[in-house]
């Protein structure tokens, strides 16, 4: 029987709600080296009335399966206006020979409107969005299939990417909720373009004091540094908005010339952004160039990178970068940091007496001993908390996604401390601990391990112990069981010489509460940071369709190892946001550890119905 579908609409920010959605998306890009952007026209509202949270789930399933299906490039979201309400502007048409192009027309009847949502009736618009990527594209023959439920693309395909599952087709079914349709371009190895369409309603005018735009930026050049052209255009566009004066350049040396330029001029650059990941000679590269010539050191600089990197927090302290923003960036972080770095600067040099690390990153708690940090963790959601709260608090950290890895990045790099999961594939925490400190015996090396699991199972203890870790952290991770159990190890400026814990240190955590979401307790382990918490919320539901698919499958096939690592990881999920459903989690881990499979099928029965209560929940700001 299929699941009924409702919309629940509401007042949302489109800008907003869609930057988020994507940054929740960004580390899987960065992962494969592409360039996720958003553009939206500046004619299209921003304050409307929807259900963003299905119009969220439509982008992600959409921008997931781009992102799965490109190996090289760029994926764009894009939204605009319909020409008029039940028409959409510019409907595909296929020019070329093997281009195909496939419509899906909305069904016959009643559809739900936005009206309903008070006495006054909203105005409404109807908004095209296009997910276009860089892809291996779709076979024309295969397109009129795969918004088909479990219908894929190509048997090929689907082996080597993994399938499209009920993505396309769930997506299909909420476009038509909202009135609106949904149709595909694609040409074989040149990528693809999804487009879809859908009604909402426009909120009254507001005249907020945020509509009017400082004084400071009036007129302000600014010079952008990117290589993407994409990302060019869009910033651009982005400033010219706010009445400043853009000059866009896709290098260094170009930029250099620029700079220079503008000094000779006598009409400097106040503002320069720079993009981190660029060929050759990357953002930091440049910012350095830039911090080395004193005719330049006037410019306020800002760096805009696709994914957080080993040491970028300290790189930017160092050479006065003033903010560091991950990308995709929203049009409103984007602007709230102009602002604050600005009128920090005023727009004036660093005086003499300032060096540049003085006046970077603003509005990060330091710790007094910034730490090397190894991270290693399979789960998305975690690696994602670890890299917030650690580069909050001036830490630097690299990231392995099991103990091989980890074992390599120690070979390649000394650090101060290692946060280790228990349960992973390929090698565990425990074995790759042993084998950490076979390798230091003999040296006067001890890298300090903490331990890491999502449950305290009988023996955990007394395994870390064993295998040689020296501090245990119960998940939910806490922000502030997490730096004092951490800074505990942080290198002394008057010795050398780590030391080992006697006694494991063990921070526990309560169990989750009766609601379906502890919110408090959700907060409190984010450090009671509301958008960290909302990019972790939106980590776990992009990768929860996949997780349920890979779980069910290990379970009917009798895959011990397998059904227990998804359901661990899972469970340290959902006890991120004090779940009630991690008591579900937890009962499906054991059953399966204990190759109990029938009772394994009932919990998951049991844990999807709990999940379905959740997800909207979830998608709730706390």
């Amino acid at each position: 029987m299929r699941a009924k579908l409702e919309l629940d609409p509401h007042e949302f920010l489109l800008r907003d709600s869609l930057g988020e959605t994507l940054r929740a998306l960004a580390h899987r890009a960065d992962s494969k080296g592409l360039e996720l952007a958003a553009h939206i026209a500046p004619n299209v509202p921003d304050a409307l009335i929807g259900d963003s949270g299905r119009l969220r789930q439509i982008v992600v399933n959409l921008v997931g399966n781009a992102i799965k299906f490109t190996e090289r490039g760029e994926v764009v979201v894009e939204v605009s206006l319909a020409n008029s309400v039940g028409q959409l502007s510019n409907l595909p048409s296929s020019s070329a020979a093997d281009a195909s192009v496939i419509r899906a027309t909305a069904e016959n009847g009643i559809v739900p409107s936005i009206t309903g949502h008070g006495e006054n009736v909203p105005h409404e618009i109807e908004l095209h969005f296009a997910v276009r990527d860089t892809g291996i594209g779709i076979a024309a023959d295969k397109l009129d299939r795969i918004f088909n439920e479990f219908e894929q693309a190509d048997g090929t395909t689907t082996r080597r990417f993994g399938g499209t599952g009920l993505g396309l087709a769930i997506s299909r079914r909420l476009v038509r909720l909202m009135h609106g349709q949904v149709w595909v371009e694609s040409e074989v190895g040149r990528g693809s373009r999804f487009h879809f369409s859908v009604r909402v309603g426009v909120q009254p005018r507001r005249h907020d004091a945020d509509d009017s735009i400082p004084i400071l930026l009036e007129n302000l050049r600014v010079l952008v540094v990117d290589d993407n052209a994409t990302n060019r255009r869009i910033l651009e566009e982005m400033l010219k908005n706010w009445r400043m004066r853009p000059t866009v350049v896709a290098g260094a040396d170009d930029a250099l010339r620029e700079l220079t330029e503008s000094v000779a001029s006598g009409e400097p650059f106040p503002l320069v952004l720079l993009d981190g990941h660029m060929p050759e000679t990357d953002g930091f590269m440049l910012a350095e160039m830039i911090r080395n010539r004193p005719e330049l050191l006037s410019s306020t600089l800002m760096m805009l990178t696709s994914g957080g990197q080993l040491g970028d927090v300290a790189r930017c302290r160092s050479l006065g970068i003033s903010a560091y923003l991950i990308k995709p960036v929203t049009q409103s972080d984007l602007f709230d940091k102009i602002v604050h770095v600005l009128d920090r600067s005023n727009v004036m040099p660093p005086s003499s007496s300032e060096s540049p690390a003085t006046i970077a990153m603003p509005r990060i708690n330091l710790t007094k001993t910034p730490m090397r940090v190894l991270v290693v963790e399979d789960n998305i959601v975690n690696q994602r908390l670890a890299i917030r709260l650690l580069e909050k608090r001036g830490h630097s950290l690299a990231l392995a996604g099991n103990g091989v890895e980890a074992l390599e990045a120690l070979e390649a790099a000394p650090f101060d401390a290692v946060l280790m999961d228990l349960q992973m594939p390929r090698m565990g925490g425990l074995e790759a601990t042993a084998e950490i400190r076979r390798r230091e015996n003999g040296t006067p090396r001890h890298t300090p391990i903490i331990a890491m699991t999502a449950h305290a199972m009988k023996g955990d203890r007394e395994a870390c112990l064993t295998a040689g870790m020296d501090a245990y952290l119960s998940k939910p991770i806490q922000a502030d069981e997490l730096y004092r159990t951490l800074e505990a190890f942080a290198p002394k400026a008057d010795s050398n010489q780590p030391t080992k814990n006697d006694e494991i240190v063990s921070a526990t955590t309560p169990s989750p509460s009766e609601p379906l979401i502890d919110w408090s307790a959700a907060l409190k382990s984010v450090a009671d940071d509301h958008e960290l918490l909302h990019e972790l919320i939106h980590l776990f539901l992009e990768s929860l369709p996949q997780w349920l698919l890979d779980l069910r499958a290990a379970i009917e096939r009798q895959d011990q190892p397998t059904a227990k690592r998804l359901a661990h990881t899972l469970k340290g999920s959902l006890r991120q946001f004090g779940a009630a459903a991690t008591t579900k989690a937890q009962q499906l881990e054991t059953a399966a550890d204990e190759s109990q499979f029938a009772e394994a099928t009932t919990l998951f029965s049991e844990l999807q119905a709990e999940l379905d209560q959740l997800r909207p929940k979830l998608l709730e700001r706390p």
